[in-house]
């Protein structure tokens, strides 16, 4: 990922291609090779900074996991996505952050919450 400046437009498109290599395809290698750099910076306290680290994670479950994004947004260098996911049974969903340095993607949060059949709200996670 060698960085250059970018628009919000380009990090839009950018990260609507990301999202989709990464969401549909279930293609981690392709998107974080083409959108991050190799020191990229993880705050997800179970995968180390690095981009080989987060693809060797990511590859582990990936592939068994099936995505469908429900709300995603890049604005001032931030880019959002907001996904219910499925793993072997279990519904959860996840809001993840990235921060934007031109037109890589540079710094990763993450937040998850497993889906609670029982919650007296309706509307829970999604």
């Amino acid at each position: 990922c060698p960085g250059k400046p970018a628009t919000n437009k380009q990090q839009e498109d950018i990260f609507a291609e990301f999202r989709n290599t990464y969401f549909i395809e279930r293609d981690a290698s392709a998107a974080l090779n083409a959108h991050m750099p190799e020191d990229y910076i993880q705050h997800n306290p179970n995968i180390l900074s690095g981009r080989q680290n987060a693809i060797d994670a990511l590859n582990q479950f990936l592939p068994l996991t099936t995505f469908t994004v429900l709300r995603a947004g890049v604005q001032n260098n931030l880019a959002w996505v907001h996904i219910k996911g499925e793993l072997q049974g279990t519904i959860f969903a996840t809001v993840d952050i990235f921060r934007f340095e031109g037109t890589c993607m540079r710094e990763h949060w993450d937040v998850t919450q497993i889906a609670n059949a029982s919650s007296p709200n309706p509307l829970a996670l999604f």
